[in-house]
């Protein structure tokens, strides 16, 4: 087996952004955004493909919430906080977006980072497989042996799409063995958000083209206002001075999710996630409808009820929470044609094309399109991609994006490219 450059070069990157620290993570970053800068990589063809204009959009705006109708003292360190936060996202969307044009196929550097995320996902998991977890298969083990499937839920995303195209990334066996042993990973770990996505993308992955971009938006939509229906409706709250079951976890997260106000210490604690969104959201709501509309800026935060620590909270694990904060409504709505754009590709772009070739798009476009709902998803629960260390679901974007990318411009110049066995090559005039 041969290992390019490029395979090489995209596994170590894979390796380093899931294992390095949150200070290593956002150092990379901002020098890689840097040099990307220096050398003319944010361009046109990158901004439109990547939905960039409105994500630059809503940046300028919460540049002119904070200038303009931010009630808290300027703190430099606050601002430049938030300001990595939305601009980490575009260095890894940019980062993948030159990999993917430059390679002569994409296909060989998502087999790449699919071993790196099952490689990496096995050592995450070592207590779970030799260190006796196999005989605790319960939710409390994911907590003792700190089970991680966050990368073995991306993997699983790649591989199921590329089955559904015929895209055997690697021999069949291998491509099945990948697809069952991060499907283990995201059992075992119990993670609600990361079986919902394997759920909903498995459901949803067969569908027609036609109706699966309709039924993604539904379900999107639906989850999105999932934690607003929630706090208008009589839910049980959970209890914790028992041991829950998956199940009963599962069905408690309407109510941990649902954005409401809580008057003693242990309902906070349970339900954590819809009390700090509520902060949140009623933060905004004092400062007047134009602060609803346009947001409060970077450097907002809210003050929560502890000491020691949460006791400034600029992130909340509801981002769209965070997006509100930081933009109001308006930033809502430029952060979700971002993620619209983001989710697809225009066929119409690359004008009449051989079967395969077309086949090959529409494998990039309907994997874009489950992980940016796997994003969509995520970010309810779980930050979403406004966060120190942003998902790599963006980083696998940019790269899929970029080899669309090169796909549609060798087409409009009369070159079609040619994938066998997942090697490239040219021919020119179709001769």
């Amino acid at each position: 087996m041969i290992i390019k450059k490029s395979q090489l070069l995209v596994a170590l990157l894979t390796l380093y952004l899931v294992l390095a620290d949150e200070n290593l993570t956002a150092v990379f970053l901002v020098l890689s955004l840097s040099y990307l800068g220096l050398v003319g990589a944010v361009r046109s063809d990158a901004i439109g493909p990547l939905g960039l204009m409105h994500y630059f959009a809503l940046m300028v705006l919460c540049a002119g919430s904070t200038a303009f109708l931010s009630p808290f003292p300027f703190n430099p360190y606050f601002v430049l906080r938030d300001v990595f936060y939305f601009f980490a996202p575009i260095a890894l969307l940019l980062l993948g977006f030159r990999m993917g044009k430059r390679a002569a196929d994409a296909r060989p550097l998502l087999n790449a980072m699919l071993v790196v995320f099952t490689l990496v996902s096995l050592y995450q998991n070592r207590s779970l497989l030799f260190g006796g977890g196999l005989g605790e298969f319960t939710i409390s083990a994911r907590y003792e042996l700190g089970l991680n499937s966050d990368v073995a839920t991306l993997a699983f995303v790649i591989v199921m799409t590329s089955m559904a195209f015929g895209h055997a990334l690697g021999s069949p066996g291998r491509t099945r063995f990948l697809l069952l042993i991060n499907l283990f990973f995201v059992v075992a770990s119990f993670s609600r958000a990361n079986l919902g996505v394997v759920v909903i993308s498995s459901s949803l992955q067969f569908l027609r083209r036609r109706w699966l971009g309709f039924t993604a938006v539904i379900i999107g939509f639906i989850l999105l206002v999932l934690p607003l229906v929630a706090s208008m409706m009589v839910v049980p709250e959970r209890d914790t001075s028992v041991t829950e079951s998956f199940m009963q976890k599962v069905a408690g997260s309407l109510s941990e999710i649902a954005i409401r106000d809580y008057d003693t210490l242990a309902g906070i604690n349970t339900n954590w996630r819809g009390y700090e969104a509520f902060m949140g959201m009623k933060a905004v709501h004092n400062n007047g409808t134009v602060a609803v509309i346009f947001g409060l800026g970077y450097g907002s935060y809210v003050e929560g009820p502890f000491e020691e620590k949460l006791n400034v909270i600029p992130i909340f694990h509801n981002g769209y929470v965070t997006v509100f904060m930081k933009g109001g409504l308006l930033g809502i709505v430029l952060f979700l044609l971002f993620l619209a754009r983001l989710s697809r590709g225009r066929m119409s772009e690359a004008g009449p094309l051989p079967a395969p070739i077309r086949r090959d798009l529409q494998f990039f476009d309907r994997l874009a399109l489950f992980l940016v709902f796997t994003i969509v998803l995520q970010t309810i629960s779980t930050h979403g991609i406004l966060v120190t260390k942003a998902p790599l679901e963006l980083l696998v974007l940019g790269i899929v994006h970029g080899a669309r990318e090169r796909m549609v411009r060798l087409s409009k110049q009369g070159i079609e490219p040619t994938f066998q066995a997942g090697l490239s090559t040219l021919r020119l005039g179709g001769s």
